[in-house]
């Protein structure tokens, strides 16, 4: 498959397991076209983008160059207007925890969606600093919201509240 054909993959659907597994078959040619669309593609275009970034981090590929280069462009999409991008690209920036992201994602305890209040509430645990605490306390004293998460056997799903995914992380913190 060429870059091309690929990246056109990006635009259709969230959901493509095919995308963030595909990259490796890529060289470094990839890099600009997956900058340009944490920049500026289509709220499914970031998504995608972000977790293919997300996985060459986890892989030990292009550290630099993502540490230099997409960070900023994904604090920008914390506001992205579809919960999914915002949260996703939450989870990518407080798995890398580079500090820069902070202050944007403590922001985010009152976001409208409560998938990504929930992502954030994780998120901020992540980071290993204190500064997050009053965010999380928020969480905990105003959020009654919930995900529906599978079971570790995946014989089915739970509830997992927001407060208490933030009283984990405060806990951690503390």
């Amino acid at each position: 498959m060429d870059i091309k054909t690929y990246l056109e993959k990006f635009s259709k659907s969230i959901y493509d397991s095919s995308i963030p597994a595909d990259w490796g078959y890529f060289d470094d040619s990839l890099l600009e076209p997956l900058l340009n669309l944490i920049k500026s593609g289509t709220s499914y275009e970031k998504y995608n983008a972000t977790n293919v970034i997300r996985q060459m981090y986890f892989h030990g590929k292009y550290h630099e160059w993502i540490l230099a280069h997409t960070i900023e462009p994904m604090i920008q999409n914390l506001q992205d207007e579809f919960d999914q991008t915002r949260g996703y690209t939450v989870v990518v920036l407080s798995a890398i925890g580079d500090q820069r992201a902070l202050a944007s994602i403590i922001s985010l305890a009152t976001d409208p969606s409560d998938y990504v209040r929930w992502v954030v509430s994780w998120g901020l645990g992540e980071f290993g600093d204190k500064r997050a605490i009053p965010a999380l306390e928020w969480i905990r004293d105003n959020d009654k919201s919930f995900q529906m998460i599978m079971n570790n056997d995946k014989t089915g799903a739970n509830k997992e509240f927001n407060r208490d995914v933030a009283i984990k992380s405060i806990a951690k913190l503390s």
